[in-house]
């Protein structure tokens, strides 16, 4: 249902483009359709407004800053290639902040434990 929901989604976002129509706002809520958006991108930008997916945009690229500088450790390569199916996968579908909760956790471990092997790359030595 993308293509049929998209269209009228983006109308929508243009008609409050700043701030959204809040994190509470479903599309049934106010076009009248059992539709889901099945794209996280465009859901944030229903909600938060182009604000709020900006600065998700934000967040997202902190994480891959993070990934970019330990690209030299073969487990840091892997979680990162894993990060960016992820974020593909979110073009359709909402797992990641909303629905399918058992897949969303399976989504932030990886990207945790991406984080995790980045912050360890280069561990701090006491006293120096």
């Amino acid at each position: 249902g993308g293509e049929v929901i998209w269209t009228p989604l983006i109308d929508l976002i243009e008609q409050k483009p700043l701030i959204g129509y809040g994190s509470s706002a479903t599309l049934d809520s106010i076009i009248h359709t059992d539709l889901s958006a099945h794209n996280l991108y465009l859901q944030i930008a229903f909600q938060s407004g182009l604000l709020g997916l900006g600065l998700f945009f934000v967040f997202l690229m902190l994480i891959w800053k993070a990934f970019w500088n330990g690209r030299k450790d073969k487990k840091v390569v892997i979680a990162a290639s894993f990060f960016m199916g992820i974020l593909i996968h979110q073009t359709f579908e909402l797992s990641l902040t909303q629905n399918n909760f058992g897949i969303a956790v399976l989504q932030w471990l990886i990207i945790g434990i991406g984080l995790s092997f980045c912050l360890n790359l280069h561990p701090h030595k006491k006293g120096t």
